[in-house]
């Protein structure tokens, strides 16, 4: 009996966590922290107004500008609906090939062989990210804890896709 499968559904477990974690975080000049999940996201719940306000209130922007900008940041939102789904999908395939391994007692070369393939695109998608300018020099945006939590799934999905592959469960 070997570990790869639970190395797998552990990895598969953190990204569908990392969905609902907090994606990116943004601070802004008085100092608030401020964040939205994936899920927010797709679900287009994110509520940019109360950002707008405390620019409003350090005067950084007039109340016509706030209410422009409120509209364009919720349009932008809703444009990145279906990418921050499919940015989680392949996580969400490790938690599968995992949770299946795990049913079944054991894990085979194709399944370590996938899970090496979508735990790349995990990591890929945190490259792509990590890599990524802050949106302005008035706020400071940082990568929150959902995609360091893809970043780990993607790790612990080619860590237990590779180890599969070299010493897969054998059948009884």
């Amino acid at each position: 009996m070997s570990i790869w499968k639970y190395v797998v559904l552990l990895g598969g477990i953190l990204g569908i966590a990392g969905f609902f974690a907090p994606f990116m975080e943004y601070k802004a000049p008085d100092g608030t922290l401020t964040g939205a999940s994936a899920y927010e996201i797709a679900r287009g719940e994110v509520d940019v107004s109360p950002l707008m306000k405390k620019a409003q209130e350090l005067g950084l922007v007039t109340p016509a500008e706030a209410q422009r900008a409120t509209k364009v940041l919720q349009q932008g939102v809703y444009a990145y609906r279906g990418a921050m789904i499919a940015v989680f999908i392949p996580a969400a395939l490790i938690f599968l090939i995992g949770l299946f391994s795990f049913s079944r007692k054991k894990m085979g070369r194709l399944a370590g062989f996938i899970a090496i393939l979508m735990g790349a695109a995990c990591v890929g998608v945190w490259i792509f990210f990590f890599r990524a300018e802050p949106p302005t020099a008035q706020t400071i945006g940082q990568l929150g804890l959902g995609i360091y939590a893809l970043f780990v799934c993607g790790l612990l999905g080619m860590l237990g896709g590779l180890g599969s592959l070299l010493l897969p469960d054998r059948t009884a």
